[in-house]
């Protein structure tokens, strides 16, 4: 099994990860370390709540690790990568695939596949 690492679900790249599934024929799990996208932010730049009214989890496995409730992740200390080990541990994975390197979770991560 393939697991991705990813900070939270991103418009852009729900297209690639639901094509892996069907290619890997269900063989991809998807960990999100927030959920900030899905439940909405409120962005300071436009000054309004802002989130995607498409499912962006859908078509795919995946898991939130934290729910962020109205805050956006700012900075690399914002997604800690609590749990990130219990999630790993217990799926298993072949391989690992990670979309990033900009939070505390994403070296959490990479230190729990190891």
């Amino acid at each position: 099994m393939l697991l991705v690492c990813d900070s939270h679900p991103i418009q852009y790249k729900v297209p690639v990860y639901r094509s892996l599934a069907w290619r890997l024929e269900n063989d991809l799990h998807v960990l999100y370390a927030s959920d900030c996208s899905i439940r909405g932010y409120r962005d300071p730049g436009f000054g309004r709540d802002i989130a995607w009214d498409r499912p962006l989890t859908e078509g795919y496995e995946s898991t939130v690790l934290n729910t962020m409730e109205g805050v956006v992740p700012s900075g690399f200390f914002s997604l800690t990568g609590s749990g990130v080990g219990r999630v790993i541990a217990g799926s298993q994975p072949s391989a690992c695939l990670l979309s990033q390197l900009l939070y505390r979770y994403d070296i959490a991560a990479i230190r729990e596949c190891r």
